[in-house]
């Protein structure tokens, strides 16, 4: 009887210090904890002790639970590709280290955490090298240096910092994917960080219909921007900051709501592409003169009144929409190099309302 009573005790020590959970021994986990921990593991394959060390924990009497809940977690250094959503379920955690890891995107869960407020979060010298991969409400709320992860190719932070605020402005926050995906980088000029990489830089946007209003005057970080689709949203305006962008070739922003264009949009000396064609303007700025390389000139469908003389020397023009506008060749405001272009206007049924 004995030594069965000592086999017996043997088994349960064996299963109670020993088990293969991949949670660590010892504490009483709530069942959040216990989850995150397993999937951790498993997702990772991470053995139970490499955790040994790194959980600290607040006990029932300070949480008010039954259960110890984690308040910091060090998984620095563990060779991590995955954070499991379960993450979402530490509802007292208040330091995250992530550092030194294989993660190329976080999970949306991490805002259920955030929440929460007050949460520090080291994720640097990880593979966060592409934006489309993370949440944004993450990147809202952590500071993504991409010159800090490891990866060969990083984007520039002035001109990441433009996306984010253009997402806030707009409040594009379920679309924050898509405008990612509609972004173009490119590496320009050799540019290095002192660490080798390369600092890519956004040379084309395509955001279409996608519900626009406005834009943050960090624009004019985006020097080496190309081309700018901005069609069928609500713009009223567009930021007098463009007019940095001067290796911009193509602007198309028709069928939105534009009661006027920048004064000077003539900065633009490479444009050979602008498409403004349905909406609202009733004039144009004087130094529009300076396009000198512009090819495709379309306001047509606005409610444009005169055209000044000076924008006789937009000689390059090769197509040249001026249809449905309120062009009066009889009033002295439209300009003898003009006349034969006004084609219908807006007392002409073609044109519509």
């Amino acid at each position: 009887m004995k030594s069965m009573y000592l086999l017996t005790l043997f088994v349960v020590v064996f299963s109670c210090g020993g088990d293969s959970s991949t949670a660590p021994s010892g504490p009483s986990y709530h069942s959040n904890e216990e989850t995150f921990l397993n999937e951790l593991t498993s997702l990772n394959s991470l053995e139970a002790d490499s955790l040994e060390g790194r959980i600290t924990l607040d006990d029932p009497e300070v949480t008010g639970e039954n259960y110890d809940r984690i308040v910091a977690l060090d998984l620095s250094g563990l060779d991590i590709s995955e954070l499991p959503s379960s993450v979402g379920g530490l509802e007292y955690i208040k330091e995250l280290n992530l550092s030194g890891n294989q993660l190329s995107d976080l999970p949306g869960e991490l805002c259920t955490i955030y929440s929460n407020g007050g949460v520090s979060i080291n994720i640097d010298n990880n593979l966060l090298c592409d934006p489309t991969g993370i949440t944004h409400c993450i990147l809202g709320e952590i500071k993504v240096d991409f010159e800090k992860q490891n990866c060969t190719k990083v984007k520039h932070d002035q001109e990441m910092d433009f996306l984010l605020q253009f997402i806030n402005e707009n409040s594009l926050d379920s679309l924050s994917a898509t405008i990612f995906e509609n972004v173009t980088w490119e590496w320009k000029d050799s540019v290095l960080t002192n660490d080798e990489k390369q600092v890519e830089r956004i040379t084309e946007i395509k955001w279409v219909n996608l519900g626009i209003i406005s834009f943050p005057g960090t624009i004019q970080h985006l020097e080496y921007l190309v081309s700018l689709e901005l069609e069928e949203n609500k713009l009223s305006v567009l930021p007098a900051e463009i007019k940095w962008l001067t290796n911009l070739e193509i602007l198309q922003a028709h069928d939105n709501q534009l009661v006027s264009l920048p004064a000077f949009i003539g900065n633009l000396t490479q444009l050979k592409h602008f498409d403004v064609q349905n909406n609202l303007l009733t004039g144009l700025p004087e130094s529009m003169k300076n396009l000198s390389n512009l090819q495709l000139f379309n306001v047509g469908d606005n409610q444009i009144t005169s055209l000044s003389d000076s924008l006789c020397t937009l000689t390059t023009v090769t197509s040249l929409n001026l249809e449905c506008n309120d062009l009066d060749t009889s009033t002295g405001e439209v300009a003898d190099c003009f006349k034969d272009f006004l084609g219908s206007q807006l007392n002409d049924p073609n044109c519509g309302d």
